[in-house]
């Protein structure tokens, strides 16, 4: 019998995409609530975009 393994964990774990291209681990998003609305983590909305200052 051959057995499969593979890891899933959540985008806080900020698994290198090096290392998902190499072993069979996937990633759920978390829920990202910016600003009055709810982002998938890493699909809809980026660190950089909830780190930037807003522009005046």
């Amino acid at each position: 019998m051959i057995e499969k393994i593979a890891i899933l964990t959540d985008s806080g774990s900020d698994v290198p995409a090096s290392m998902m291209q190499t072993h069979p681990i996937f990633i759920l998003p978390l829920q990202v609530n910016y600003k009055g609305r709810s982002y998938r983590d890493g699909v809809d909305i980026d660190s950089r975009t909830v780190l930037e200052k807003p522009k005046k």
